[in-house]
């Protein structure tokens, strides 16, 4: 577009054209990023030293997953994948034995997701957290 016609009226609406297409590509680039943050003061067990919850339906980079949080310390948390990779049941986090089991067929994971207890072969996911405030970021 020739600079001698840019009117008033062309500069206005390419401003707001070019406004909504920042606001655009931001959500996509926030999206693509994958990341999901977690309000830890919204989870009574999560008040505790050794309580877990498990969050259902997160969108993780551009996957759906469950995810089982368990607090490991006075500011320290891991985040898992808590679909078990056997039979994709749920696993549930053992304080008591400080593992994650799955309820369907008995396969145990450590705290870095590592299978000690088969039937299951493969590893849970564990995710990257960042702990800011109350906030809570799980990264892919």
């Amino acid at each position: 577009m020739p600079v001698k016609n840019f009117s008033r009226r062309n500069f206005i609406k390419s401003s707001v054209l070019g406004i909504i297409g920042s606001l655009i590509t931001g959500k996509t680039i926030q999206a693509a990023a994958g990341d999901y943050t977690i309000n830890v003061d919204d989870f009574e067990p999560l008040q505790t030293v050794g309580g877990s919850v498990l969050i259902k339906d997160v969108t993780i980079g551009t996957e759906k997953d469950n995810l089982i949080v368990v607090r490991t310390g006075e500011k320290d948390y891991v985040v898992f994948s808590a679909i078990c990779r056997h039979k994709k049941c749920n696993v549930k986090y053992k304080h008591d034995k400080t593992a994650f089991v799955c309820p369907c067929h008995g396969s145990t994971y450590d705290m870095t997701g590592k299978v000690t207890k088969g039937p299951s072969k493969d590893n849970i996911i564990q995710y990257q957290v960042k702990l800011s405030g109350n906030q809570l970021t799980v990264t892919a």
